[in-house]
């Protein structure tokens, strides 16, 4: 009886929680059991394929907003790319990656940032005031004056966009053209200081006296005009 008794008692052990091997100095060494050494298993292989939760559109966004607090434009950058693939229709994270391109001299992609915003902004003038003005930095000058163009026919009196168009149009020295779209939103002392900053900052010293002095003969209290042309003489 006593020998069956030790029979029964090991098999039990065996089956259900595992036998201590014995060490060679006679100490018991545990040996886990079969069902518990696949539960182990079973629990690490969940633990090592278990996959990062993902990142919120909203994590995105101050993500970017933080990077261009702190200067990283790149990290800016890639923060707004993923936050706009996510939600396509945020129209500052838009905004703001279309501008961070254009700085960045990524024109190619900023165009076609800025034609999306225009598209979701229903055509604002702003919009192709923008998108007119990615072109002119690119040295695309004929698709920068058609985005004007298009942004003046959508809002005539847009002021951006007949300034900056205005601009454009003294940089190439169509000095009338630029007058006559700068003239819709400006005063006429202010077109002439717009004309002559203009000159000034491609290095035409003698046009730019000449339109400081016409601002001043229209506005001869125009500050920044006396300023501007006392530094010049």
């Amino acid at each position: 009886m006593c020998i069956m008794k030790k029979l029964f008692v090991v098999v039990v052990c065996t089956a259900l929680t595992g036998c201590a091997n014995k060490n060679k100095d006679g100490s018991a060494e545990y040996a886990p059991s079969k069902e518990e050494r696949a539960r182990k298993e079973a629990s690490k292989t969940q633990f090592e394929t278990m996959k990062d939760p993902p990142i919120s559109h909203e994590t995105r966004v101050v993500a970017a907003q933080f990077a261009e607090s702190q200067g990283n434009t790149a990290n800016a950058i890639a923060q707004y790319r993923e936050a706009v693939k996510e939600e396509p229709r945020d129209l500052q994270s838009m905004y703001r990656l279309a501008v961070l391109l254009t700085a960045s001299r990524e024109h190619t992609e900023a165009i076609e940032v800025w034609k999306r915003y225009a598209k979701l902004t229903k055509n604002s003038a702003t919009a192709w005031s923008n998108l007119g003005f990615c072109y002119e930095l690119s040295g695309q000058l004929d698709e920068a004056e058609k985005a004007y163009r298009e942004g003046i026919k959508r809002e005539p009196t847009n002021r951006i966009c007949r300034i900056n168009f205005g601009l454009m149009l003294a940089r190439l020295d169509r000095r009338d053209e630029a007058a006559k779209q700068l003239e819709t939103v400006l005063s006429p002392a202010e077109v002439q200081y717009n004309i002559a900053s203009v000159y000034e900052q491609v290095g035409r010293k003698p046009e730019a006296r000449e339109a400081y002095r016409q601002a001043l003969k229209i506005d001869p209290e125009y500050r920044d005009a006396q300023l501007r042309l006392a530094a010049l003489d």
